[in-house]
């Protein structure tokens, strides 16, 4: 299993606490081939964990990285390919787009929060801050507006959290 922890500091603040509270009720109640199973979650000793299957593999960032250093490795030189990329450029769009079917929105789709299994397969990782029916609402981070700046929405930067939809 994979273990997402959260730590003591993070505790004290009830917003990272409701953000990962949020974030395995979301992760549970989807059924989906391309996000994370949840297998658990609790506390021990005051620290918040969610039991999460492992995924053997790099996030799509890690091959981007490998592409781009000459690295030889099976899953990166298979993206070499150009129309391999536009491959699995489409099974992650259809991947997000099974989550929009839950009527959840990742807000923060970046390299890193995508993970490719050993199989090339995209698995979607880490929807603390995203927006799921019924979950109540973030609308902020402790940097400002939700998501990672170099890959955020345009409307969310001109502060408009309610008009982002699936």
């Amino acid at each position: 299993v994979a273990l997402k922890v959260l730590d003591h500091v993070a505790v004290s603040d009830p917003r990272d606490l409701e953000r990962f509270t949020r974030e395995a009720k979301m992760l549970r109640s989807m059924d989906l081939v391309n996000a994370v199973p949840v297998f658990a979650v609790g506390q021990d000793d005051g620290r918040h964990w969610i039991a999460m299957k492992w995924i053997e593999g790099s996030t799509l960032a890690g091959l981007r990285d490998g592409i781009a250093s000459g690295e030889s490795d099976p899953r990166v030189d298979r993206l070499r390919d150009l129309s391999e990329r536009a491959r699995l450029v489409a099974r992650i769009a259809r991947a997000f787009e099974a989550v929009h079917g839950y009527g959840v929105l990742h807000r923060d789709i970046k390299p890193l929060n995508i993970l490719i299994d050993r199989l090339g397969e995209p698995m979607i990782i880490d929807f603390g801050i995203a927006k799921a029916p019924g979950l109540g609402e973030v609308t902020l981070t402790d940097d400002g507006p939700l998501g990672t700046p170099r890959y955020i929405a345009p409307e969310l930067l001109q502060g408009g959290n309610a008009e982002v939809t699936v």
